[in-house]
């Protein structure tokens, strides 16, 4: 009842704390939260912790540290001095019954410490400044504020709330400088953390080949693969390369001088002509873009069709040689892809997952979280297990433990006396029935007992009570992938794998519009970014009418466009899972309870449809398709930012018609599975597709689809 009151009460006094804060609104004043971050050459630039992604974060004598990232570009000079941070914070109760204070630490430097009063209570702001000079660099920048309060294990003090507002302010100086040219940088800056979100722009022909469009994909896909997809890249044809484009963005252009005459318009180190480039030679050249010189353009090219695939695939390849270096690369040919000599993906240590050795001080319970990841659609060919490798004082005593769980279910245990001190290993089963697709997390905790048992305050943080996991632990997950359903829920499988996506190929409208060549650039992204290893990618894309049919039985296929626009997509209209009409203008009609209702044809509405290839069935089609202007726009949304909401075969995506939305793009998905719907009767052909879904999907589907 004790430890209930308590919560209680500290839930209060959270509430308490909120609502004055929405009462005073004080703060610094200068960018709004939601406000995107802009910035001229030069200048004071003033970032909210809001605008870092950080709202109000909540301390308290639990949770004594609030920690805040700021990632700086590489083409920044940060001023020396005259930066700080406006520090807002409240507090409550409005004077601690024991001494406390905030303390700032930049880049591991304490900057400065102030105690938390009466006068800052309600809702203060502090300025911070960053000294010594130089304190702010480029890159990741570490800010912590921690707080200091005083009190004893047996007497830790009352209860102690403060909340760092969301609109605290990082002021600083700077002045950019032109990036440097070397490709041995890429994909930097073109990927590049940063609190500034600068654009990339792929800048094709007016009138591109399917090359050129293979190598566009190619190179999105290494970009997606080395930002984890975050990345902001759009495509466009020469003539849609904006002034306003132009100014604001990295440029990659892709295609011979003679196809993509924008390339004419930089200052090349070396001309792409016959003279000094031979034919199927690929030229990759790095410049400062002509239009704003704090911006590079990367142009990708050769006097050939061959030419220009290599220059795409070499970007994307590791390159440890003196080619790769500076502003121009001749890319001769392209040899296999080198076998990365390392063990076994059987068994994977906490280092390979990036985790070092954890050292634990102290009696206080203490706790490591191993995060790591299974694909979907795996099965085991032998029991997975964890050995836990670890080393402890001996000095202390043999009731201390260490315990551990997977998925937030405890698997096992062990005692940590002298026989496991100097070389200890606790070797334990993973359950099967706790694994998951996806995410996993091993949760370590060591509980040390030391000392007196009357005098556990003096051993809270006491050094010579220690513990070591050690980062040679490994996780042994034996497993193989097992073939998927064809459903739309588990994309961007078959599509992309473990490996790469050498296995898809892109089939794009006839008459290419921009909107279409944009979304075939986002897909390249997100399967770029699930393959994990581009290294081996060549993407595959090809005009509907131009494909090679041999071509089709080889490769999973993502089509792209409306029927009237793909021709291939036309001529297997009757194996998609909602089938158009012969003109390819409008949907079929649908069995909706007892009665056919005719689509309306004014509504713009996306379709995604994935069903087994026609020409391989091995193999898996995806149709990103739809009616009316925006309907191949709607469902590659769904397909790349709703994947969650995707289930079955079929997804029909409407953009919600409400005036008073919050966002203007946002989109309603309805998803069923029309391979459960019922055969004509009495072996009679129907044109109307019939249906067995639930009553509350007919309604659904009547509501959002059919008049």
């Amino acid at each position: 009842m004790r430890r209930m009151r308590k919560h209680v009460l500290k839930a209060l006094l959270l509430c308490l704390v909120a609502f004055q804060l929405s009462l005073t609104g004080v703060g610094a004043q200068e960018p709004e939260d939601d406000q995107a971050i802009t910035f001229d050459s030069s200048g004071r630039l003033n970032i909210t912790f809001a605008q870092l992604g950080y709202e109000s974060e909540t301390m308290s004598r639990d949770n004594i540290q609030s920690s805040f990232r700021l990632d700086l570009p590489g083409n920044f000079k940060i001023a020396p001095s005259g930066n700080y941070l406006n520090l807002v914070t409240s507090h409550f109760p409005e004077n601690p019954d024991k001494p406390a204070q905030l303390s700032v630490v930049a880049n591991k430097s304490v900057v400065y410490s102030f105690p938390l009063t009466s006068s800052n209570a309600l809702s203060g702001t502090t300025r911070v400044d960053f000294v010594p000079d130089g304190l702010l660099t480029t890159g990741r920048n570490n800010i912590d504020v921690n707080l200091i309060a005083e009190g004893s294990c047996e007497d830790p003090g009352g209860p102690l709330d403060i909340v760092i507002g969301g609109d605290s302010v990082l002021s600083f100086e700077y002045q950019q400088q032109p990036y440097s040219t070397d490709l041995g940088n890429y994909p930097w800056p073109f990927v590049e953390n940063s609190v500034l979100d600068i654009p990339v722009v792929i800048v094709l022909p007016d009138q591109p080949a399917e090359y050129h469009l293979s190598t566009a994909a190619t190179i999105a896909a290494g970009l997606g693969d080395a930002s984890n997809g975050t990345i902001n890249v759009t495509a466009v044809t020469e003539s849609g390369l904006t002034p306003e484009l132009q100014e604001n963005a990295h440029l990659i252009f892709i295609g011979e001088p003679s196809a993509n005459e924008a390339i004419n318009d930089l200052d090349l180190t070396i001309p792409i002509t016959g003279n000094s480039i031979k034919p199927g030679y690929g030229v990759l050249e790095e410049v400062v873009s002509p239009w704003n010189e704090f911006r590079l353009a990367l142009v990708v090219s050769g006097l050939d069709s061959e030419g220009v695939l290599k220059a795409g695939q070499a970007l994307n390849r590791q390159a440890n040689f003196l080619g790769m270096r500076g502003p121009v690369a001749v890319v001769v040919d392209l040899g296999p892809v080198p076998q990365a000599n390392q063990k076994s993906s059987s068994t994977v240590t906490f280092a390979d997952l990036a985790y070092d050795d954890q050292i634990f001080y102290g009696i206080v319970p203490q706790n490591q979280t191993i995060r790591f990841d299974l694909p979907l659609g795996w099965q085991f060919d032998e029991p997975p297990y964890v050995a836990l490798k670890f080393a402890h004082a001996e000095a202390i005593n043999p009731e201390s433990i260490i315990d551990v769980k997977l998925n937030r279910v405890p698997i096992g245990s062990a005692l940590l006396d002298e026989t496991n001190s100097g070389d200890g290993e606790l070797v334990l089963s993973l359950p099967t029935r706790l694994l998951e697709e996806g995410s996993n997390r091993l949760d370590i905790t060591v509980e040390m007992a030391f000392g007196s048992e009357t005098d556990k305050c003096a051993n809270l943080n006491n050094q010579r009570a220690w513990t070591v996991i050690s980062s040679d632990s490994e996780i042994y997950i034996p497993y193989n992938t097992t073939d998927l359903a064809v459903d739309l829920q588990y994309f961007p499988n078959p599509f992309s794998q473990a490996s790469s996506f050498e296995q898809t190929m892109f089939v794009v409208p006839d008459q290419l519009d921009a909107q279409t060549l944009n979304a075939m650039v986002q897909v390249a992204i997100r399967l770029g970014s699930a393959s994990g290893s581009v290294g081996t990618t060549s993407a595959r894309v090809a005009y509907a009418d131009e494909v090679d049919q041999s071509n089709l039985a080889r490769y999973h296929v993502i089509m792209f466009g409306q029927p009237t626009e793909n021709s291939l997509l036309m001529k297997i209209n009757d194996k998609l899972p909602h089938p158009f009409i012969e003109e390819g203008t409008a949907l079929k009609p649908l069995v909706v309870d007892s009665v056919a209702f005719l689509p309306d044809p004014e509504r713009d509405a996306g379709l995604l449809q994935i069903f087994d290839s026609p020409w391989n069935d091995k193999n898996t089609v995806l149709a990103i398709t739809g009616i009316g202007d925006n309907g191949v726009a709607l469902a590659s949304q769904a397909l790349l930012e709703r994947t969650e909401d995707l289930k079955g075969n079929l997804a029909i995506v409407e953009p919600v018609e409400d005036v008073f939305a919050d966002d203007p793009s946002q989109i309603t998905i309805f998803s069923t599975d029309t391979r459960s719907l019922t055969a004509p009767r009495n072996g009679e052909e129907s044109s109307i597709i019939g249906d067995t879904l639930s009553e509350e999907a007919r309604a659904d589907v009547a509501n959002r689809w059919w008049k």
